[in-house]
């Protein structure tokens, strides 16, 4: 089991492409979000952006790269 700490490293390494990086166009469904970004180094991203189906949970994106 991680400790809080590894989950704050985890989570700090799956974040970081965000940094610099250029939001190019957002796509709003019902409730669900769709972002696409382009990294400092070129990489395109379309991040998906929801919340559980009761909408209490913590908001989550996907579609980032996972980290090594």
């Amino acid at each position: 089991m991680a400790t809080e700490t590894q989950e704050q490293e985890w989570l700090s390494s799956y974040l970081k492409p965000l940094i610099g990086a250029t939001i190019t166009g957002v796509i709003v469904e019902g409730d669900e979000a769709t972002i696409h970004a382009v990294t400092t180094d070129g990489q395109k991203l379309e991040l998906g952006i929801g919340q559980d189906e009761e909408g209490i949970g913590p908001v989550f994106i996907s579609g980032l790269p996972l980290p090594k």
